[in-house]
């Protein structure tokens, strides 16, 4: 309920330019030191970067505001990214993200609000490779052209075997939430 009337007031008191229907979503992640997973800092802030590449389309992942989608994004796995997942897979560290609340461009930065955007990875370590469950669904849920909430998992039996340089196809089901008893706070 905290969580709820923070948002409520959220949108209340700021000002938030609605998403529209088929908008990309922008999200940035937190970035990590390879070797601890701890935050990278800046001036005292956490730093926050781009999600992986996808090589379909030469820009970083992104979901579209409102469409339900099946997709794919192929990243290459770098030595970076193949330690970051050594850290999410042995949920040592979390894949944290955050989405604006706002769609107005650099919104947070700006001192805007955003949510949680979390990717809960399943798979397995080894000395000489990961293996990573490829399939995850995206679930969002919507209130007032912005987000309540929004969170992506792993989501089949299936790995992928994966080493520094491969290539990885992630497959995407994302969802919408169109949750009927969400109400403002009065």
């Amino acid at each position: 309920m905290k969580l709820f009337f923070f948002l409520s007031v959220a949108l209340a008191t700021t000002n938030i330019e609605p998403y529209i229907i088929g908008q990309d979503i922008p999200f940035d992640c937190i970035q990590r030191n390879i070797d601890t997973g701890e935050h990278i800092f800046e001036q005292n802030k956490i730093v926050y970067g781009p999600p992986p590449k996808c090589l379909e389309s030469s820009k970083p992942l992104t979901f579209k505001y409102g469409i339900e989608q099946d997709f794919n994004c192929t990243i290459t796995i770098t030595d970076e990214l193949y330690h970051l997942f050594q850290l999410y897979l042995h949920e040592d560290v979390p894949f944290s993200c955050r989405i604006p609340l706002s769609s107005e461009h650099m919104s947070i930065e700006k001192g805007g609000t955003s949510i949680p955007f979390t990717f809960n990875l399943r798979g397995s370590l080894s000395d000489s490779h990961l293996d990573i469950d490829p399939n995850l669904n995206v679930l969002f849920t919507p209130f007032q052209n912005s987000f309540v909430s929004a969170i992506a998992y792993s989501s089949s039996l299936n790995t992928t075997r994966v080493v520094i340089g491969d290539k990885l196809t992630l497959h995407f089901a994302s969802r919408w939430n169109l949750h009927k008893n969400i109400k403002e706070c009065t």
